[in-house]
């Protein structure tokens, strides 16, 4: 999934760096194409992110459930979810430096979460017992199984939502200084980091839960892990 998204990165990149305007996805179909196909793009983008909005806001607001003290509902998830989609539309409404100084407020503190997280790979011991059923090989027949390939294809969806949104960096090319040179590199570290984020997390889920908690923990995988660290 990684290695996915950094050739859409990279292609990103090279567009944005090219074409360095203000409300890219618009102008770019326009100026490659035609302006009907640009606006059919930005209605189908509209719907996508609105829908990739809502996911995230109830994933979140999932887990955050799982953290409460308290018994919570599903009123509870819908609440926390449509919150913080109003608060982040006012960020937005607000302009693109205060967008920018949440974001770095917001990944300062999503970063610190993560190396919390990936410091259950020195203290876990859970992965030990579920190794040796990992270890055992699957049949020979079952390797490129037409079952193997779709299951491989479902769990990229849940992968690709963690790489996403380097795409959106075409939209803010205008407002960047020397965008040549800080599109490409923002998006490629940005994915590097977030790659090597993405493996030491699922190594220390491994490492704490093992194997079976893994598989039993579906919504509340990361309370989990941080009940068992603590």
């Amino acid at each position: 999934g990684g290695i996915i998204a950094l050739f859409g990165a990279l292609t990103f990149a090279e567009i944005g760096s090219r074409y360095p305007v203000t409300g890219g996805f618009y102008k770019i179909y326009s100026y490659c194409y035609h302006p009907a196909i640009a606006f059919m793009i930005n209605c189908i983008i509209l719907i996508s992110n609105a829908a990739s909005v809502s996911a995230v806001a109830l994933i979140g607001a999932g887990y955050l459930k799982g953290l409460m003290p308290f018994e919570a509902g599903q009123g509870f998830v819908l609440g926390v979810a449509l919150a913080a989609v109003i608060v982040f539309f006012f960020v937005n409404y607000l302009g693109f430096k205060m967008s920018v100084k949440t974001q770095n407020v917001l990944m300062m503190a999503k970063i610190g979460i993560l190396i919390f997280v990936c410091l259950g790979i020195f203290i876990g011991s859970g992965g030990d017992s579920a190794a040796t059923a990992v270890a055992s090989p699957a049949p020979a027949s079952a390797a490129f199984s037409l079952d193997t390939i779709r299951m491989f294809g479902v769990a990229l969806i849940a992968v690709s939502f963690s790489y996403g949104g380097y795409q959106q960096t075409i939209n803010f090319g205008g407002e960047v200084a020397n965008p040549q040179r800080t599109i490409p590199r923002a998006i490629f570290f940005g994915i590097a980091i977030i790659v090597g984020f993405y493996l030491l997390v699922n190594l220390s889920y491994y490492r704490v839960l093992g194997f079976d908690g893994i598989q039993m923990s579906k919504s509340d995988l990361a309370a989990r892990h941080a009940q068992q660290m603590l």
